[in-house]
């Protein structure tokens, strides 16, 4: 990694700060920002390729936030539902709290501690799974906060999600939102599995009425529903959502 990775304990939360490789050199500019779901992860395990984009001139450099959740299942579902396991608690739904703590609390403090950009259209939200249900559902919540939104292989298949998605989701021509989705995904998890690849169709097709252009959709072939596809898939949706300036 070229860039660096700061640490910081925020509202009780893990955070961890990634700062492009010119940051220290310019104490005028000011860079997009992008508030990431599940810790560092997604942005630490793929850097070797965008940052090499960011260096080519294909991709804005950015500040990337990653927030380590505290409880994931209950914190990234946006309302309360049954376990889809035997082995699993019932989800809490406790995503207005998480997206309240994102917004109003760890946000206005990166925006005092760093140079970002503050205005919702160089800000942006990406997470995977769990964490691209939790994005969509804060974009929906504070849609003047967030433009840019990066899905990757959002548990759309949790409950309520169509209703959501057909009568309550209603982005504008300032957001910007790339949707990624393994062909394969839910195969053998007899809960999820006729609901992945549908319902993200159902949100690009819901989300093309709203924002013409500004949506994006790749269903890779045989992909499975595994960190490897969210973390390889990271740095296209990146590039997407912030591609250099003309």
């Amino acid at each position: 990694m070229k860039g660096t990775i700061i640490h910081h304990q925020i509202m009780d939360r893990d955070v961890y700060v990634y700062l492009p490789p010119n940051y220290s050199r310019s104490t005028q500019k000011r860079y997009p920002v992008i508030y990431v779901q599940d810790g560092a992860y997604l942005f630490r395990d793929s850097s070797s390729v965008w940052e090499d984009l960011m260096e080519a001139g294909y991709m804005q450099p950015v500040v990337m936030v990653g927030v380590e959740p505290k409880s994931r299942i209950h914190e990234y579902t946006p309302w309360p539902s049954k376990a889809i396991s035997l082995h699993l608690p019932d989800f809490k739904g406790l995503g207005t709290e998480y997206a309240y703590i994102l917004t109003n609390g760890i946000r206005p403090y990166i925006n005092e501690k760093y140079r970002v950009r503050t205005e919702a259209s160089h800000t942006g939200l990406i997470g995977a799974s769990l964490g691209g249900l939790v994005s969509i559902y804060i974009a929906d919540l504070y849609p003047h906060v967030f433009h840019k939104i990066g899905l990757l292989s959002a548990s759309l298949w949790y409950k309520g999600m169509d209703t959501f998605i057909k009568d309550r989701l209603s982005l504008t021509l300032r957001h910007y939102v790339y949707l990624y989705v393994g062909e394969w995904e839910g195969n053998g998890q007899p809960f999820i599995e006729p609901y992945m690849v549908p319902r993200t169709q159902l949100m690009y097709d819901m989300l093309r009425k709203q924002l013409e252009n500004q949506v994006a959709l790749h269903i890779k072939p045989k992909a499975m529903h595994e960190r490897k596809y969210f973390v390889s898939q990271f740095p296209a949706a990146c590039t997407w959502l912030f591609p250099p300036l003309h």
